[in-house]
């Protein structure tokens, strides 16, 4: 009896899945097929993307950041590197000619310590990080290095110096102290390719603000009270006090245009309010509000 309802059981699962196939030929919804391969969430954001199947992942770089001009060694994170493996940076997925790698060292599948060159003119921006592997599959990290440009360290006149404006043929405005910690303005020029400080005629114990194209500078002098908005030409040796006698309170010169037209602000003698003010050339100061057009 029991071998009987065994058997029977068998037949009416064949019939069973015999009848199953049957309707799924009948319609037009195929079978179950087999999952779907995907790449995990976190390889498709910057920094992990193969770029064909079983390529290398890209994730990270230390230092991730670099200066145009110099030469350093970056280690490059991810996984499934080889011996072989070459590291290179690109600007949106095109391979750089500014960034040159001139070696990769293999460290480990997860590790390449790539040596590159950036050059003087390379691109300020953040670069992606692309490594091939020794059998050619590609993997790029988006973004994950960013060129700066370069700092310089301005001389001083032997203390600290603040840079506060810069015109187009490159020279810099701002203050300096001296060993002392006296303040004096000053101006830095480039020099047979090195900068060179100097303080600004009038021997002013004050600060440079303002520069325009054609080297005219702006600023203060803090000799005395009331503290007066100043002006150096470009073409003469002197300073000239911009403020009238009749100007009362203190105010500071911050900027010039190429028309030789001043703005900065005046403040009251209490020192608690400032008010926009500018110098029309050959006039006294005026407050902006005052006046109709700037030009």
């Amino acid at each position: 009896m029991t071998r009987f309802s065994l058997s029977r059981a068998r037949s009416q699962a064949r019939l069973f899945m015999v009848g199953l196939l049957a309707v799924w030929a009948c319609t037009d919804t195929a079978p179950p097929s087999a999952p779907l391969m995907t790449q995990p969430a976190s390889a498709a954001r910057n920094g992990a993307r193969p770029t064909g199947g079983g390529g290398p992942t890209v994730k990270s770089t230390a230092p991730d950041s670099g200066t145009v001009d110099s030469t350093l060694s970056v280690h490059v994170f991810g996984s499934g590197f080889d011996v072989g493996s070459r590291a290179q940076w690109a600007l949106k997925g095109v391979p750089s000619s500014k960034v040159v790698t001139n070696s990769t060292q293999f460290v480990s599948s997860t590790e390449l310590v790539a040596n590159i060159s950036i050059a003087p003119d390379a691109t300020l921006a953040s670069y992606d990080v692309m490594v091939t592997t020794s059998s050619g599959k590609g993997g790029i990290g988006t973004e994950l290095f960013v060129i700066t440009a370069k700092t310089t360290a301005l001389p001083t006149l032997g203390g600290t110096a603040t840079a506060n404006a810069i015109n187009d043929g490159g020279t810099i405005a701002g203050a300096s102290t001296d060993a002392a910690g006296s303040l004096s303005a000053v101006k830095w020029t480039m020099q047979n390719g090195s900068w060179t400080v100097t303080p600004l005629p009038g021997g002013l114990s004050g600060n440079a603000l303002g520069i325009n194209a054609s080297g005219d500078i702006v600023g203060t002098n803090n000799t005395a009270l009331p503290h007066r908005g100043v002006r150096w030409p470009a073409s003469s040796g002197s300073a000239v006090v911009v403020s009238c006698a009749s100007d009362v309170g203190s105010d500071v010169a911050q900027a010039i245009n190429s028309g030789g037209t001043i703005v900065g602000y005046r403040q009251e003698a209490s020192g608690t309010l400032q008010t926009p003010v500018g110098w029309l050339p050959g006039q006294c100061r005026q407050d902006l509000a005052a006046l109709a057009v700037i030009s």
